[in-house]
């Protein structure tokens, strides 16, 4: 008899308790589930894509590409905030491209500020985040460093986040134009441009709780895996795992859940519906004044998988390592940390895959690097360069090394080229320390 009521209890309750989940995950998620006004927002395609000065490859690297960005994992908690934790993400990794480093943003303000369009819910409507960074900006986390839900958040940004100086200080952090994604190709094309993409997806019991590997391969339709609601995450690349493809997604959980706070959602949209992706363009750019000052690595154990870019570590998609001969070792970086550090451009040459070359000659792997007025030309194995067409040498020449995905990657010492474009390095023998100061 007992069993019977306790079996007609939890038929009772069950529905119940499904219910209170679903509500409670969906203010977790923290995205608004209605119709998302898109007006001013524009869909991509490579005519506009190249508009905007987005460069469209001619094919994608087969294993893969992922964006550096910060190493630390925000946990949003009970505050259903993802959308400004996904700004905020985005922002640092868009002004780090233009080799401005700001720490963070104020993820408080926006969530704040940004809810007064009407909407003042828990969650946001992710158009009223965009549409709010184009017209008001975002200030430093510095500036406006209080966290709430609202209503509280609302109220406490009329009554202390309204300041001549606060506002001036978000109006540096704008940008001109959102863009959606929804293809494949485009967020592929955006990713190898170095823009993050603001994904939105629909969100699940199974979700949650994926485990350690992080890996996501969808959700079963049925009455007790069904959707909570929207949430919004920081789309960072794409790899691959056991042959399939993954796009390499950043939450906004903490780095307790899934892969160390990340996930990887299948690219196939039938097993990861509703999902959307936007992107920005057009950053405000910085004065001199607030560009990146230094640069340092620590290589003890001879790899380094993170660099520290004034003062906000960043993670690394093709670790740095020591290479040379005993006492003479060099830090080796690849051609694309360079290009993201230093700014300018990188060329690679190799004559095998140019037919007009005569493959009975010996085979050239040129390097060309040009930042202004400076171009500086290396060659794979050989010690001597050229700055500018003057010959200098350095004590271990350039090489390809292969990586964990098993593909060849391009290394080169960081501090011959970070001294041919001015910039000084000092070396902590110590630590195993490097730390290079740009020039001004």
């Amino acid at each position: 008899m007992n069993n019977f009521f306790y079996w007609l209890f939890g038929i009772i309750m069950r529905p119940l308790t499904a219910w209170r989940i679903h509500r409670m995950y969906y203010n977790k998620a923290g995205v608004c589930d209605e119709e998302i006004n898109e007006a001013d927002i524009e869909s991509a395609g490579s005519a506009l894509l190249q508009e905007f000065g987005l460069k469209i490859p001619e094919s994608f690297p087969k294993e893969g590409y992922i964006l550096m960005r910060p190493t630390f994992i925000r946990n949003q908690g009970s505050i259903s905030d993802c959308v400004a934790q996904t700004e905020d993400r985005c922002l640092v990794m868009e002004n780090m491209n233009q080799r401005y480093v700001p720490g963070g943003f104020a993820i408080g303000w926006m969530y704040g500020r940004h809810l007064e369009s009407g909407y003042n819910l828990r969650g946001m409507v992710p158009s009223d985040m965009l549409h709010g960074m184009r017209t008001i900006g975002a200030p430093l986390h510095t500036t406006f460093p209080q966290r709430g839900e609202v209503p509280y958040i609302i109220d406490l940004v009329r009554r202390i986040g309204r300041t001549p100086a606060i506002m001036a200080e978000a109006a540096r952090h704008t940008y001109e134009k959102t863009i959606s994604v929804d293809s494949n190709h485009d967020i592929k094309v955006a990713l190898m441009n170095n823009r993050p993409v603001r994904f939105t997806m629909a969100v699940s019991n199974a979700f949650r709780r994926i485990g350690p590997d992080g890996i996501y391969n969808g959700t079963r339709t049925n009455q007790w895996n069904s959707s909570y609601g929207l949430h919004m995450m920081t789309l960072v690349g794409w790899t691959y795992i056991n042959g399939k493809e993954y796009w390499v997604v950043d939450n906004s959980w903490g780095q307790f859940w899934g892969n160390r706070g990340t996930c990887f959602i299948s690219t196939d949209r039938q097993q990861a519906p509703r999902a959307r992706g936007y992107i920005s363009l057009g950053n405000t750019p910085q004065d001199e004044s607030n560009l990146l000052k230094t640069i340092q690595f620590t290589t003890r154990g001879g790899l380094c998988d993170t660099v520290l870019l004034d003062g906000t570590r960043f993670t690394l998609p093709t670790p740095i390592f020591m290479h040379g001969e005993r006492h003479n070792e060099r830090i080796h970086v690849p051609l694309r940390f360079i290009k993201e550090m230093f700014g300018g451009e990188v060329e690679w040459y190799d004559s095998n895959f140019d037919p007009s070359f005569n493959q009975e000659q010996s085979r050239i792997r040129r390097i060309t690097i040009t930042k202004g007025n400076t171009v500086v030309v290396m060659h794979i194995g050989e010690r001597e360069y050229f700055i500018n067409g003057i010959k200098h040498e350095m004590d271990v020449a350039p090489l390809l090394a292969r990586d964990a995905n098993d593909v060849y990657r391009t290394m080169v010492s960081v501090r011959f080229i970070a001294e041919a474009f001015g910039h000084q390095v000092d070396w902590d023998d110590r630590t195993y320390t490097a730390t290079i100061t740009r020039a001004a």
